[in-house]
């Protein structure tokens, strides 16, 4: 479709749910904000499909994103592109701790008063998403997969963070980590602490990147 002639490989969300392959990909407009001389809204967006056997895909046309003056596509985010509010290194699970009209939830960076900042949004239905509007982990660097899950057994929210050794106060610099922190609400993170990261047996060019994380059976 004309929304997807490039598509950024690296952030993409893929879960079974109650008997349906949910996929989340993100189409990435490199003309960024500007097109024939007019603003558009954002460069990143979310776009949906689904499947019943993981070999042949769907992609509805959901109608809740307009683009280019139409709502016939199976685009399903960004609905609030306010303060960098773009769907950048988006991902998307099912929490079973959360309440109907807060089923999945929806993490992704962008920037708030000049600050990288990761923000959160919430759905009943996996499509329809409203944007929380205070970020739930403000001067946060993560330029790549955060990934996240209510944990039965804790209790609480867990999630895997892109880290960078030798962050400082919204400032990065160093290689990618992997960082890890815990939340009893989903709307609200402390900082997370590195778990895993390159040390002097790695070589000089290695970076931990692309988190993906999945909870192994017993």
């Amino acid at each position: 479709q004309a929304w997807e002639k490039d598509i950024d490989g690296k952030h993409t969300t893929l879960f079974e749910d109650d008997g349906r392959f949910r996929l989340y990909y993100n189409p990435w407009d490199r003309m960024s904000a500007v097109r024939g001389g007019e603003e558009r809204p954002t460069d990143r967006m979310l776009a949906y499909a689904e499947s019943t056997d993981g070999v042949n895909w769907v992609k509805p046309r959901v109608g809740t994103v307009e683009l280019d003056g139409s709502k016939d596509n199976n685009l399903v985010f960004p609905l609030n592109t306010s303060s960098g509010r773009a769907a950048h290194s988006a991902f998307v699970f099912k929490d079973q701790n959360g309440t109907p009209d807060e089923r999945y939830k929806l993490i992704f960076t962008g920037r708030e008063d000049g600050q990288p900042t990761m923000f959160g949004a919430v759905s009943p239905d996996g499509l329809r998403w409203t944007v929380l509007e205070s970020p739930i982990l403000p001067n946060y660097h993560a330029d790549t997969h955060n990934v996240m899950r209510f944990d039965e057994e804790k209790g609480r929210y867990v999630g895997y963070f892109r880290g960078w050794k030798g962050s400082e106060a919204g400032k990065y610099h160093g290689r990618r980590t992997i960082a890890y922190a815990e939340s009893d609400r989903f709307e609200s993170w402390p900082v997370p602490q590195t778990i895993v990261a390159p040390d002097a047996l790695d070589s000089p060019d290695t970076d931990i990147y692309t988190n993906a994380y999945s909870p192994w059976p017993g």
